[in-house]
């Protein structure tokens, strides 16, 4: 079965639904960061969370830092000024909380089966792979969503994908799909592991 892994969405919902058109019945993956700096957060989390039979989130650090703003004022203005006052606008200055329940409930990495081929997801490359899976405390590691490690050799995986760095690349068994920064939509194919781009069709906003 056809699975489509997606960088980071980033509130670009027109470049989501292009990505989806093309690959009809792929299963859906994101690496997290589905949410700000584009004008569409509201929209790209509303087609998640009602198309959860045939898609799987990560959660990211801008999912994160969404979480965190709702819960504590004081990080209200790194949300902000990260790309958070777009998500904000989208939803009329007022999150619902069952959206806020559905994205603390995000998984912060997946391991994947794939024609045989065995993936590690996370929004970040998590860098102790080669000490074996992470545990479920393990998986409370920040380092899924804000490490900017190199990705280490763990053979035991075909491949560890992330997005979370801007720009497409691949370096030992590690593949980035973020090309946000190219103001591109990110995706891998699997098992086919070909990676593929979609373009932005909104502009970003601050």
């Amino acid at each position: 079965d056809e699975v489509l892994v997606l960088g980071d969405i980033a509130g670009q919902h027109q470049a989501l639904l292009d990505a989806v058109a093309a690959h009809p019945n792929a299963y859906i993956i994101s690496v997290g960061d589905i949410v700000d700096r584009g004008p569409d957060s509201n929209r790209v989390i509303e087609w998640f969370m009602t198309n959860q039979e045939r898609s799987q989130v990560i959660m990211g650090n801008h999912e994160k830092m969404m979480i965190d703003a709702h819960e504590n004022p004081q990080y209200q203005n790194l949300w902000l000024y990260n790309g958070g006052s777009a998500t904000m606008q989208s939803y009329s200055y007022s999150v619902p909380a069952a959206v806020l329940g559905w994205l603390e409930r995000l998984p912060r990495c997946i391991e994947l089966t794939c024609a045989g081929k065995k993936y590690f997801i996370s929004h970040a490359f998590y860098n102790k792979l080669d000490q074996g899976a992470p545990s479920r405390d393990d998986q409370q590691d920040e380092d899924f969503l804000w490490a900017r490690n190199w990705p280490v050799l763990a053979p035991q995986y075909h491949a560890q994908i992330c997005g979370h760095e801007g720009k497409v690349f691949t370096k030992q068994n590690g593949i980035c799909i973020d090309d946000s920064h190219n103001r591109n939509l990110g995706a891998i194919q699997l098992p086919t592991d070909v990676v593929l781009r979609y373009p932005h069709k909104a502009i970003v906003l601050s």
